[in-house]
């Protein structure tokens, strides 16, 4: 994958390792709230877990900036904490400080 990136992309990361692990931490993470939600809530916990990764996935800032979402679901972006995840890969990858 690193080497997709340099070769195919044309794109060096700063930290390709840290950003590696931050993902594989952030993997780990939401599968354990996901897998949580399942185990309290039985099967709805199923379809909780689907609308609170929609609405993450919408909110992020992932593909677009976040700025232009409606005033009515901007606020979902510094409540889930997807967007930190996509603000923390974007400094990991960059070298951001």
């Amino acid at each position: 994958s690193v080497a997709g990136f340099k070769v195919g992309l044309g794109f060096e990361m700063a930290h390709p390792w840290l950003v590696w692990r931050f993902l594989v931490y952030l993997v780990l993470v939401f599968t354990g709230f996901f897998h949580g939600l399942t185990v309290i809530l039985g099967a709805p916990g199923k379809l909780v877990a689907l609308v609170i990764l929609i609405l993450q996935l919408i909110t992020a800032g992932g593909t677009i900036p976040y700025e232009t979402l409606p005033e009515s679901i901007r606020w979902m972006h510094d409540v889930f904490p997807m967007g930190y995840a996509v603000a923390g890969t974007r400094r990991l990858a960059y070298g951001i400080n």
